[in-house]
């Protein structure tokens, strides 16, 4: 089996080095191939690492039997593997609790999309996406919202065969919005 394991690969990312012994591990079982949107200083490793964009990224998974993505909460580092997620059916590993930066990061400063965001907080959150929107726009405000209740975690099951976390308390917030396999 073809596996095309998406994350962060630079050595800053706890998530890419999570990455580099998860899938060094799985290579005994499988053909497995490391993709990232990574720049910079990168790990090293045995298995194939393919440095990607979305311009060429599509291209590559016509090779593989699955995909499995990495979700953490920073934009800078998940946003090109959230859109694939959009697109491309695979595997969650989602690595945070709390996913609020990375869709407002994804919306705001990837997408240029502040219009999306708004109708998403609305739809997901009700009345609260105007307090919402006021921690997203007003330094300092952010920090006194419980970002555990407003998590975005249910814009992510749509497109996949299962889901991965970490922890037992991680998996009943997924299961709040995620009807299909979840395993610790």
């Amino acid at each position: 089996m073809k596996v095309a394991w998406f994350t962060p690969f630079n050595v800053e990312s706890a998530i890419g080095r999570y990455s580099k012994y998860a899938a060094q591990a799985l290579s005994n079982y499988t053909n497995i191939t490391i993709f990232t949107f990574s720049k910079g200083n990168l790990h090293t490793s045995e298995i194939p690492v393919i440095c990607c964009n979305m311009n060429n990224v599509y291209d590559y998974l016509k090779e593989y039997e699955i995909v499995v993505y990495n979700i953490g909460d920073c934009a800078d580092y998940h946003a090109e593997i959230f859109e694939v997620s959009q697109h491309c059916e695979g595997i969650l590993i989602i690595h945070d609790v709390c996913l609020f930066n990375l869709m407002v990061g994804y919306w705001i400063s990837y997408k240029h999309e502040p219009e999306t965001l708004v109708r998403l907080l609305k739809k997901l959150y009700g009345k609260d996406a105007k307090m919402l929107w006021k921690a997203i726009t007003q330094p300092g405000e952010l920090t006194k919202v419980d970002l555990r209740k407003y998590n975005m975690m249910e814009l992510l099951g749509d497109n996949t065969y299962g889901i991965i976390v970490h922890s037992n308390y991680h998996k009943k917030y997924v299961e709040k919005f995620y009807k299909g396999d979840t395993i610790v």
